[in-house]
């Protein structure tokens, strides 16, 4: 539990040591490693390493640009930043983006709008690529192997480096609300455990 409640309350002011969590051990027969049936996911705030915007090209790649940069020529956008107190110099920086994603409604919504265009730069340590790929320096190019599609582009080192984009991070949250947004797996504590009363069937 999170914080100490009820008959618990009384022990801990006689200044006794009262038991705050509890463990289960699960062992398995076999080494299975699929034994999670649903995967729970918790409300997560913006994460700010996206902070890359991708605009379709006329060829099939994607023209890279900085997200702020697309931002601030929204007017809604250029509006709600100015009533945040979050526009500064006429820019907008990606701590100002998840500051205004987590506390303005209408803002998030853009963000989830725009979610197939806004990307974060990731490596390719876990990727097997092609040998024979080929890429072009100034674009972001969709490349399909292994039975799956990944934007690929090179940096200014020749390193290949991924997009990933944000509508990958958007879901219903398994939390008391059901938020949909930003959302990361459930570890081993949930934090709105005392929003449903101690619900325990949510956790």
């Amino acid at each position: 539990m999170s914080t100490v409640q009820g008959q618990k309350i009384k022990a801990a002011k006689e200044g006794n040591i009262v038991k705050s969590a509890e463990y289960i051990l699960i062992y398995g027969k076999t080494p299975s490693k699929r034994i999670v049936k649903n995967v729970l996911y918790d409300r997560a705030s913006y994460d700010e390493h996206y902070s890359l915007f991708i605009q379709p090209d006329t060829d099939g790649s994607y023209i890279e640009k900085q997200l702020g940069d697309v931002l601030i020529q929204k007017e809604n956008v250029r509006k709600i930043f100015q009533d945040l107190g979050l526009l500064k110099n006429n820019k907008i920086s990606n701590k100002s983006i998840a500051k205004a994603y987590d506390t303005h409604e209408g803002f998030r919504e853009i963000i989830h709008n725009l979610s197939d265009n806004i990307v974060c730069d990731h490596n390719t340590d876990s990727l097997k690529l092609p040998k024979d790929l080929s890429l072009d320096k100034a674009k972001v190019i969709e490349n399909t192997f292994s039975s799956r599609s990944y934007l690929l582009t090179v940096n200014s080192k020749g390193t290949i480096r991924q997009r990933i984009r944000l509508s990958t991070k958007l879901r219903r949250a398994d939390d008391f609300l059901k938020t949909y947004g930003c959302s990361t797996i459930r570890g081993d504590w949930w934090s709105e455990f005392y929003k449903d009363m101690g619900n325990v069937s949510k956790e």
